[in-house]
Protein backbone atom coordinates (compact mmCIF):
# COMPACT_ATOMS: atom_id res chain seq x y z
CA UNK A 1 0.00 0.00 0.00
CA UNK A 2 0.84 3.42 -0.67
CA UNK A 3 1.88 5.27 2.47
CA UNK A 4 -0.52 8.13 3.13
CA UNK A 5 2.64 10.70 3.92
CA UNK A 6 4.82 10.11 1.02
CA UNK A 7 5.83 12.84 -0.93
CA UNK A 8 5.94 10.76 -4.50
CA UNK A 9 3.57 10.75 -7.80
CA UNK A 10 2.47 7.54 -6.77
CA UNK A 11 1.21 8.31 -3.47
CA UNK A 12 -0.20 12.06 -5.09
CA UNK A 13 -2.17 9.14 -7.91
CA UNK A 14 -3.41 7.25 -5.05
CA UNK A 15 -5.32 10.12 -3.16
CA UNK A 16 -7.22 9.87 -6.39
CA UNK A 17 -8.23 6.52 -5.44
CA UNK A 18 -9.15 7.39 -1.83
CA UNK A 19 -11.09 10.05 -3.22
CA UNK A 20 -12.92 7.81 -5.58
CA UNK A 21 -11.53 10.03 -8.77
CA UNK A 22 -9.84 7.00 -10.05
CA UNK A 23 -10.55 3.17 -9.22
CA UNK A 24 -8.05 0.92 -8.09
CA UNK A 25 -7.85 -0.93 -11.27
CA UNK A 26 -6.85 2.22 -13.29
CA UNK A 27 -4.44 2.98 -10.37
CA UNK A 28 -2.23 -0.44 -10.69
CA UNK A 29 -2.97 -0.42 -14.00
CA UNK A 30 -0.71 2.98 -15.17
CA UNK A 31 1.20 1.49 -11.94
CA UNK A 32 1.94 -1.69 -13.70
CA UNK A 33 2.58 0.26 -17.28
CA UNK A 34 5.38 2.48 -15.94
CA UNK A 35 7.26 -0.47 -13.94
CA UNK A 36 7.19 -3.38 -16.41
CA UNK A 37 5.56 -2.65 -19.91
CA UNK A 38 8.26 -0.43 -21.10
CA UNK A 39 11.44 -2.31 -19.31
CA UNK A 40 12.72 -3.98 -22.70
CA UNK A 41 12.15 -0.31 -24.54
CA UNK A 42 14.67 0.92 -21.40
CA UNK A 43 17.27 -1.64 -21.70
CA UNK A 44 17.08 -0.98 -25.33
CA UNK A 45 18.57 2.77 -25.27
CA UNK A 46 20.91 1.93 -22.04
CA UNK A 47 22.71 -0.52 -24.94
CA UNK A 48 22.25 1.86 -27.88
CA UNK A 49 23.47 4.91 -25.71
CA UNK A 50 26.85 2.94 -24.68
CA UNK A 51 27.36 1.64 -28.05
CA UNK A 52 27.55 5.61 -28.69
CA UNK A 53 29.46 7.01 -26.12
CA UNK A 54 31.52 4.06 -26.93
CA UNK A 55 32.03 5.12 -30.23
CA UNK A 56 32.70 8.82 -29.56
CA UNK A 57 36.13 8.51 -26.60
CA UNK A 58 35.37 12.50 -26.32
CA UNK A 59 31.84 12.08 -24.78
CA UNK A 60 33.49 9.31 -22.77
CA UNK A 61 36.28 11.58 -21.43
CA UNK A 62 33.88 14.26 -20.85
CA UNK A 63 30.98 12.48 -19.06
CA UNK A 64 33.62 10.95 -16.64
CA UNK A 65 34.85 14.75 -15.90
CA UNK A 66 31.04 15.38 -15.14
CA UNK A 67 30.90 12.51 -13.10
CA UNK A 68 34.06 13.13 -10.70
CA UNK A 69 32.81 16.78 -10.61
CA UNK A 70 29.36 16.11 -8.89
CA UNK A 71 31.03 13.11 -6.56
CA UNK A 72 32.86 15.72 -5.40
CA UNK A 73 29.82 17.88 -4.85
CA UNK A 74 27.54 15.40 -3.29
CA UNK A 75 30.56 14.40 -1.06
CA UNK A 76 30.30 18.36 -0.09
CA UNK A 77 26.97 18.18 0.41
CA UNK A 78 26.54 20.70 -1.96
CA UNK A 79 23.72 19.06 -4.62
CA UNK A 80 22.06 15.46 -4.23
CA UNK A 81 22.58 12.82 -6.14
CA UNK A 82 19.19 12.78 -6.92
CA UNK A 83 19.36 16.72 -8.10
CA UNK A 84 22.34 15.48 -10.81
CA UNK A 85 19.98 12.90 -12.36
CA UNK A 86 16.92 15.09 -12.96
CA UNK A 87 18.92 18.03 -14.03
CA UNK A 88 18.59 19.22 -17.98
CA UNK A 89 21.39 21.12 -18.19
CA UNK A 90 24.66 18.52 -17.81
CA UNK A 91 26.05 16.45 -20.05
CA UNK A 92 25.05 13.25 -19.35
CA UNK A 93 21.34 14.61 -20.13
CA UNK A 94 22.11 15.62 -23.63
CA UNK A 95 23.84 12.56 -24.14
CA UNK A 96 20.89 10.44 -23.39
CA UNK A 97 18.98 12.90 -25.63
CA UNK A 98 21.61 12.74 -28.19
CA UNK A 99 21.18 8.58 -28.07
CA UNK A 100 17.81 8.60 -28.28
CA UNK A 101 17.55 11.04 -31.77
CA UNK A 102 20.07 8.98 -33.22
CA UNK A 103 18.32 5.52 -31.97
CA UNK A 104 14.89 5.54 -30.70
CA UNK A 105 13.10 2.98 -28.69
CA UNK A 106 11.07 2.78 -31.98
CA UNK A 107 12.19 3.27 -35.14
CA UNK A 108 8.14 3.55 -36.14
CA UNK A 109 5.21 4.71 -34.69
CA UNK A 110 2.29 2.54 -33.71
CA UNK A 111 -0.66 3.72 -36.28
CA UNK A 112 -2.67 6.29 -35.54
CA UNK A 113 -5.75 7.77 -36.82
CA UNK A 114 -8.47 10.47 -36.60
CA UNK A 115 -12.36 10.63 -36.21
CA UNK A 116 -12.11 13.47 -38.14
CA UNK A 117 -11.23 15.32 -41.52
CA UNK A 118 -7.86 16.95 -41.42
CA UNK A 119 -6.67 19.18 -44.16
CA UNK A 120 -2.87 19.77 -43.48
CA UNK A 121 -0.71 22.33 -43.78
CA UNK A 122 -0.01 23.10 -47.73
CA UNK A 123 -3.77 21.97 -48.53
CA UNK A 124 -3.49 18.09 -48.57
CA UNK A 125 -6.39 16.54 -46.97
CA UNK A 126 -5.72 13.52 -44.13
CA UNK A 127 -9.63 11.49 -44.88
CA UNK A 128 -10.95 10.35 -41.23
CA UNK A 129 -9.85 7.05 -40.83
CA UNK A 130 -6.68 7.39 -42.41
CA UNK A 131 -3.91 5.10 -40.66
CA UNK A 132 -0.77 7.64 -39.83
CA UNK A 133 2.74 6.31 -38.68
CA UNK A 134 5.58 8.58 -38.00
CA UNK A 135 9.01 7.98 -39.24
CA UNK A 136 10.80 8.44 -36.36
CA UNK A 137 14.82 7.65 -37.69
CA UNK A 138 14.21 10.14 -40.64
CA UNK A 139 12.20 13.01 -38.23
CA UNK A 140 15.33 12.99 -35.60
CA UNK A 141 17.59 13.07 -38.41
CA UNK A 142 16.22 15.30 -41.27
CA UNK A 143 14.73 17.51 -39.59
CA UNK A 144 16.28 21.41 -40.09
CA UNK A 145 16.51 21.89 -36.21
CA UNK A 146 19.49 19.39 -36.19
CA UNK A 147 21.81 21.18 -38.28
CA UNK A 148 24.29 19.90 -40.63
CA UNK A 149 26.15 17.08 -38.74
CA UNK A 150 22.27 16.07 -37.90
CA UNK A 151 23.89 12.15 -38.63
CA UNK A 152 26.84 13.14 -36.22
CA UNK A 153 26.61 12.09 -32.20
CA UNK A 154 26.96 15.16 -31.07
CA UNK A 155 24.89 15.77 -27.32
CA UNK A 156 26.18 19.13 -26.92
CA UNK A 157 24.02 20.10 -29.89
CA UNK A 158 21.30 20.59 -27.14
CA UNK A 159 23.13 22.76 -25.14
CA UNK A 160 21.87 25.99 -26.60
CA UNK A 161 18.46 24.11 -28.27
CA UNK A 162 15.05 24.89 -26.09
CA UNK A 163 12.71 22.11 -26.07
CA UNK A 164 10.13 23.87 -27.91
CA UNK A 165 12.84 24.20 -30.41
CA UNK A 166 12.94 20.39 -31.05
CA UNK A 167 9.12 19.55 -29.80
CA UNK A 168 8.00 18.32 -33.20
CA UNK A 169 11.70 17.13 -34.37
CA UNK A 170 12.52 14.63 -31.87
CA UNK A 171 10.54 11.31 -31.28
CA UNK A 172 11.33 9.99 -28.02
CA UNK A 173 8.29 8.87 -25.81
CA UNK A 174 5.60 9.83 -28.71
CA UNK A 175 4.12 13.45 -28.81
CA UNK A 176 1.24 15.28 -27.68
CA UNK A 177 -1.17 14.48 -24.85
CA UNK A 178 -1.37 10.62 -24.94
CA UNK A 179 2.38 10.35 -24.96
CA UNK A 180 4.73 7.38 -22.76
CA UNK A 181 2.96 7.71 -18.92
CA UNK A 182 6.48 5.81 -18.12
CA UNK A 183 9.16 8.53 -19.81
CA UNK A 184 9.90 10.05 -16.66
CA UNK A 185 10.79 7.00 -14.42
CA UNK A 186 12.48 5.65 -17.62
CA UNK A 187 14.80 8.91 -18.33
CA UNK A 188 16.14 8.40 -14.74
CA UNK A 189 16.58 4.60 -15.55
CA UNK A 190 18.46 5.31 -18.20
CA UNK A 191 20.39 8.00 -16.56
CA UNK A 192 21.56 6.16 -13.34
CA UNK A 193 22.40 2.94 -15.17
CA UNK A 194 24.79 5.25 -17.58
CA UNK A 195 26.40 6.83 -14.72
CA UNK A 196 27.61 3.69 -12.88
CA UNK A 197 28.32 2.01 -16.00
CA UNK A 198 30.85 5.10 -17.06
CA UNK A 199 32.32 5.19 -13.71
CA UNK A 200 32.95 2.05 -13.48
CA UNK A 201 33.96 0.61 -16.71
CA UNK A 202 35.13 1.76 -20.25
CA UNK A 203 33.63 1.00 -23.61
CA UNK A 204 35.44 1.03 -26.61
CA UNK A 205 34.43 -0.50 -30.33
CA UNK A 206 37.20 -2.39 -32.00
CA UNK A 207 39.29 -0.38 -33.43
CA UNK A 208 39.21 -2.55 -36.84
CA UNK A 209 36.14 -0.76 -37.72
CA UNK A 210 35.53 2.36 -39.77
CA UNK A 211 32.56 4.28 -40.64
CA UNK A 212 29.39 1.41 -40.56
CA UNK A 213 31.66 -0.97 -40.48
CA UNK A 214 30.85 -1.69 -36.96
CA UNK A 215 27.91 -2.17 -37.19
CA UNK A 216 26.08 -5.08 -38.77
CA UNK A 217 22.43 -5.25 -39.81
CA UNK A 218 19.41 -6.94 -41.08
CA UNK A 219 16.01 -5.77 -42.09
CA UNK A 220 15.28 -5.13 -38.42
CA UNK A 221 18.10 -5.41 -36.02
CA UNK A 222 21.13 -3.64 -35.64
CA UNK A 223 23.56 -4.95 -33.40
CA UNK A 224 27.90 -4.00 -33.06
CA UNK A 225 30.30 -6.61 -34.31
CA UNK A 226 32.85 -6.10 -31.41
CA UNK A 227 32.20 -3.95 -28.20
CA UNK A 228 34.87 -4.21 -25.68
CA UNK A 229 34.27 -3.57 -22.12
CA UNK A 230 37.60 -2.45 -19.94
CA UNK A 231 36.94 -2.96 -15.85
Amino acid sequence: MVAEDANSPAAEMFSRVTDKTMTMDEFTQTIDEILFANIDVTAAVIAWTLIHIAQTPGVQTRLLQDFVTQESATMKADVLFSDYICATDTMLHWTIMESMRLSPPTFFSLPEQSGQHKVQPGGGALPAGTPVIIDAWTLNRRSEVWGSNSFEFDPTRFRDLKASDYRYSLWRFEMGPRNCVGQFFADKIIKMVSTVARTRFLTVVARCCVGHAWLKHSAFFFQPNRLYTVF
